[in-house]
């Protein structure tokens, strides 16, 4: 398909977070318009290397992946081919079991299509 919206036009695709000890927070949070869908094509993970930290990835609601490990560079996303399909939202919650704070950071990039050019 041609003609795509980079989800940067409509909302930030690099986000990052500290998690206190603990905690369990919303890292990255991207939410399609509702007259688009969107295809996720890209994507890199800043993971504190803890083994009691990870992200649980999330698209439309469900649970894909708990990621426990890099993925990509942020400067150099990782290429998803197939990409996935999205219908509301992606996000990345982090749970972090360690004693102290730790940085987590998505970057989730692709492109919006309207609606009724990808259901015609």
């Amino acid at each position: 398909m041609r003609g795509g919206v980079p989800f940067s036009l409509r909302g930030s695709v690099s986000q990052y977070r500290d998690v206190g000890a603990g905690e369990t927070e919303t890292v990255y949070l991207y939410e399609i318009p509702a007259e688009y869908v969107g295809f996720l094509s890209d994507l890199a993970v800043l993971w504190p290397e803890d083994e009691d930290c990870y992200l649980s990835f999330i698209i439309d609601g469900v649970e894909i992946e708990l990621i426990d490990r890099y993925i990509g560079e942020i400067s150099n996303p990782r290429k998803i081919d197939p990409p996935y399909l999205i219908k509301d939202s992606i996000r990345f919650t982090g749970r972090n079991g360690s004693s102290s704070s730790k940085y987590f950071g998505v970057v989730a990039d692709g492109l919006l299509y309207k609606k009724e050019l990808t259901y015609a």
